[in-house]
């Protein structure tokens, strides 16, 4: 009797294994294959999937370097010490001392924290938009206002994005100018 239930929870061990196997590898062909109507539609359930379990950096492997410099110039204006009068400082390249340390350093913490400073004006910059969230967008959805939604959503996250590109700069100028 106990050999049989052993076989039994055995058996039920290996059909359970087996069964998640095939579905953890349908999940995975249906992210990483090619496009089509069965991927599209479980989209979400397995970019979940995948995303929780098996999320990677890419990074680890292969560290890409920049392909592209984007620069930042500030020019601080500011009121004199003991003085009403308004002072403005030359142009300050921002990007240009991290780019510098990054070139000497390859491995370092200046790599990233460029990385991070060159998206935000990359994003400034181009704006956010691509046409194929447009299109995608005006397939999926019935209403005839998808471009100013979208425009309005870019328009926040432009405004976010020029916050935050001020409190980095300003943090820049803030060392720079006032060290000086």
């Amino acid at each position: 009797m106990k050999k049989r239930s052993e076989t039994c929870i055995l058996n039920a061990t290996l059909f359970s294994l087996s069964l998640f196997l095939m579905v953890h590898f349908f999940f995975i062909f249906l992210h990483a294959g090619p496009l089509n109507p069965v991927s599209v539609s479980l989209k979400s359930v397995t970019d979940n999937y995948v995303g929780r379990f098996f999320q990677q950096n890419w990074h680890l492997f292969a560290p890409q370097p920049m392909t592209q410099n984007l620069k930042l110039y500030v020019r601080v204006k500011y009121k004199g010490e003991g003085s009403a009068k308004t002072v403005i400082s030359n142009w300050y390249d921002v990007t240009e001392p991290m780019i510098r340390t990054n070139e000497t350093t390859i491995f370092s913490p200046y790599n990233r924290m460029l990385r991070i400073g060159s998206g935000y004006i990359h994003q400034l910059y181009i704006g956010g938009k691509d046409d194929l969230t447009y299109k995608l967008m005006e397939k999926i959805s019935k209403k005839d206002n998808v471009a100013k939604e979208i425009n309005a959503s870019l328009g926040k996250d432009s405004d976010q994005v020029e916050q935050i590109i001020y409190r980095y700069a300003s943090a820049f100028a803030e060392k720079r100018v006032f060290e000086t």
